[in-house]
């Protein structure tokens, strides 16, 4: 897995659910798809560890905490994730986001 692929699919998909051109469902699924790739496989295995990585994981966390939230939380939230991942606005300090374990 090439997470900098990853990183401009999750992208495509957080701008086009920004547009009203997918669902908060597809974005679940594309999240658990990269949750399961990184639990099922062992630490050899996974892609080395990049410095960006902090925006791709609070952005992936973001989707598997909002997805059965209100709409326009969600909306909202995950738009300021896609900020994030752009370079739009920088992450605070304090939040989460690292590999899963």
């Amino acid at each position: 897995m090439n997470l900098n692929d990853k990183r401009n699919e999750l992208i495509s998909l957080l701008k086009a659910y920004d547009c009203g051109k997918l669902d908060v469902v597809k974005l679940d699924e594309f999240s658990w798809d990269i949750i399961d790739y990184f639990t099922e496989n062992p630490d050899s295995s996974l892609p080395i560890e990049e410095g960006n990585e902090r925006t791709f994981w609070f952005a992936i966390w973001s989707i598997q905490h909002l997805a059965a939230e209100d709409e326009s939380l969600t909306k909202r939230e995950l738009a300021k994730a896609l900020s994030y991942l752009t370079g739009g606005s920088v992450l605070p300090q304090g939040s989460t986001g690292r590999r899963p374990t």
